[in-house]
């Protein structure tokens, strides 16, 4: 059984030198199979134009429904980013509007995020991909995962 994730294409338009370039980030599909430990895994941008939670810090939203139960972790990394998972049930469109698994901010060591939590086979799971609330106004890359203990 494979798993698909799709991620809000983005653009980022860039002017230079009277030219206008354009930057796909975050584009495509994540994928992951049921086979391995991977649940779903990729890459994104937090920037300007990215959605910002109530407390100002811009954040990415995914979604996931676990294959089986057992424990997963969600991991966020960036060299720029004080990388910042909040982990919650369902689909909601944030964490305030349904129940908050967790959150976590150095737990992968260093500046990168590491959250584990029970999951139950069939039901979905939502998480941001953010920033400290220290560091809510920077911008830059990422990459996540989603892993079976």
């Amino acid at each position: 059984m494979r798993l698909r994730m799709t991620n809000m294409v983005r653009l980022l338009a860039l002017a230079c030198g009277g030219v206008l370039l354009a930057l796909c980030v975050g584009c495509g599909t994540t994928s992951g199979s049921t086979g391995s430990s991977t649940i779903i895994s990729g890459s994104g941008l937090l920037m300007l134009t990215s959605p910002v939670a109530t407390d100002g810090r811009y954040a990415d939203t995914y979604h996931f429904t676990a294959p089986q139960s057992g424990t997963v972790s969600v991991s966020m990394s960036s060299g720029i980013l004080d990388a910042y998972v909040i982990a919650w049930n369902g689909t909601a469109s944030a964490p305030a509007l349904a129940t908050t698994i967790g959150t976590d901010d150095n737990g992968g060591g260093g500046t990168d995020a590491k959250l584990t939590f029970p999951v139950t086979a069939g039901s979905a799971y939502s998480f941001w991909c953010s920033t400290s609330p220290l560091s809510a106004t920077l911008i830059g890359p990422y990459s996540y995962t989603v892993v079976y203990q």
